[in-house]
């Protein structure tokens, strides 16, 4: 939310009562304020160990509910790395955010050995504190075991290693300084190894000393060359971070709730991999980089954990539950197409699918949300699985009122649409639904693009008839009356009824009336 008062609100987020008692460079851990006074000299002066910083607004609702985390993760790394804290709204903050091109809040950077890394994963603070140790720690990972080395290359798609000399310089075969330059500007993005235990030389046949790999998963490892891939004029240093740039590229991406649009809404189309912890899952894994290896630059891989991003399934069109799944993604057709469930996940099913899908042979996955049970009324909830269905009900007449969440039209409409089924729920040859667009798609034949939009149903012609006349109870009633196949009519008391209905309650109501009439006469 936003308020008037950013001064009263930046103040009452400075003097919470929570505040750690830990201090840092005079203030609670969490809350050193940073501004264009002092920055520089906070950055220079940790520049060894690091600074975090978190750039926010005091009225920003995500910054707000940053902050927390923000102070605990603080707190835990409290002697090791300097957190701090910048204010985008005030006259003293607001250049550096500037400067430092934070368009979103919050924003959290880490400023370490003369670079600067943005923080990307989860806002919670064992993400932060997780993300702040493995950044704090050693840029290269010494490996002295295949153990160690077997480990490291199942939990990264991508290691870029450098086997060199034990206790050498350059000319002697070591590490060149350039493998850990180039380390410290990539370690927020890729694992960089070295080797030099005898053993693992001998076990790789590795003779040249030092040589540069990268291990792919899917792909077979690059060896650097320095005098074949060093373009002209290009220093030795300069052509490595251009090889690992080019060539370190995992074929199947891990996407999170941060990369998901960057990384899925391009040019190309995608083709993801939704997953839980299952061994059906790590098999499709392997299967989907399989799949990539051959159809790597024309699509999109990427693989999510579609039990800790709960929504993307449902809103991809997989149903809860029915994991691993793959779906191919195109902006280009606004469409998703999932893979049957009933298919195993293999290499050669995920390209026989892609295949298809290119030859137009596959049809759009429509999303359906979870039908309800147990409604009583008298609007009834539709959902996408359950459309043709409810909708080709030929005892019945079904009107459909489509609506998005994110709709102020919708929700004005809403009230009114629950009355006239109020009005209507004695007709029982008309049901009235809801179909929620945001968690469902109609079919394209329908052509619904605006909201609200309403639509009948006839029960002896199912061709939709969509209705434009004024928004009220009265109006509809009447579009009704004049649309629906099983007619409805009015009782002497103003409730509606069907016609059959009608006549059959006028008979019960005669023989009331003729008894009550022979009683009389009785007396």
């Amino acid at each position: 939310g936003t308020t008037d008062k950013p001064e009263e609100l930046r103040q009452r987020m400075m003097s919470g009562k929570d505040l750690p008692v830990v201090m840092s460079e005079g203030a609670p851990v969490g809350d050193l304020m940073l501004h264009v006074g002092n920055f520089d000299a906070a950055v220079s002066r940790y520049n060894q160990s690091g600074v975090v910083v978190e750039f926010f607004l005091p009225w920003c609702g995500n910054s707000r509910r940053l902050r927390p985390e923000f102070r605990r993760s603080a707190t835990e790394m409290a002697g090791q790395v300097l957190f701090a804290r910048v204010d985008c709204s005030s006259p003293q903050g607001a250049p550096l955010c500037n400067q430092h091109e934070v368009v979103y809040h919050p924003t959290i950077i880490l400023f370490s050995r003369g670079l600067s890394f943005e923080y990307l994963s989860k806002g919670i603070s064992s993400e932060i504190t997780r993300y702040c140790k493995r950044m704090l720690a050693s840029s290269v990972q010494p490996i002295s075991t295949l153990l160690q080395l077997a480990s490291v290359a199942d939990d990264h798609a991508v290691v870029v290693l450098g086997f060199h000399s034990e206790g050498g310089d350059e000319e002697q075969g070591g590490l060149e300084p350039f493998f850990e330059s180039t380390a410290d500007t990539l370690k927020d993005q890729l694992v960089f190894c070295s080797l030099s235990s005898p053993p693992l030389l001998t076990e790789f046949s590795v003779t040249t000393l030092p040589t540069y790999v990268i291990l792919r998963r899917g792909l077979d490892p690059v060896v650097f060359d320095g005098e074949r891939d060093k373009k002209h004029g290009e220093s030795t240093a300069m052509s490595f971070g251009l090889w690992v740039a080019d060539n370190a590229v995992d074929l199947v991406v891990t996407l999170t709730q941060e990369n998901y649009h960057y990384k899925v809404g391009g040019e190309k189309p995608a083709v993801v991999l939704l997953t839980d912890k299952t061994q059906a899952s790590k098999d499709a894994l392997i299967a989907m980089y399989s799949a990539a290896a051959g159809l790597r630059g024309d699509l999109e891989f990427g693989q999510m954990d579609g039990r800790r991003y709960l929504s993307l399934p449902a809103r991809l069109g997989v149903h809860p539950g029915v994991l691993p799944s793959v779906v191919i993604v195109s902006l280009r057709d606004e469409a998703t197409f999932v893979m049957p469930h009933h298919r195993e996940i293999t290499a050669d099913s995920v390209s026989l699918w892609i295949a298809d899908w290119r030859d137009g042979k596959l049809q759009p996955t429509l999303r359906s949300a979870v039908a309800p049970v147990g409604e009583k009324g008298p609007v009834y909830t539709l959902v996408t699985d359950d459309f043709d269905e409810k909708t080709g009900d030929k005892t019945r007449d079904v009107l459909v009122h489509f609506s998005t969440r994110w709709c102020g039209f919708c929700s004005v409409f809403k009230p009114v649409y629950r009355s006239l089924g109020l009005g209507t729920q004695n007709v029982n040859t008309l049901v009235l639904y809801s179909f929620d667009l945001s968690e469902n798609d109609p079919d394209p034949s329908l052509n619904v693009t605006s909201f609200p939009t309403v639509m009948l149903f006839p029960a002896l012609n199912k061709s939709s008839i969509t209705y434009s006349g004024e928004r009220s109870v009265t109006a509809m009633t009447e579009f009704l009356k004049a649309h629906v196949s099983l007619k409805f009519d009015q009782m002497a008391d103003g409730v509606l009824v069907s016609a059959d209905r009608k006549q059959e309650i006028l008979t019960s109501l005669q023989g009331i009336r003729t008894g009550l009439a022979s009683a009389g006469r009785g007396r």
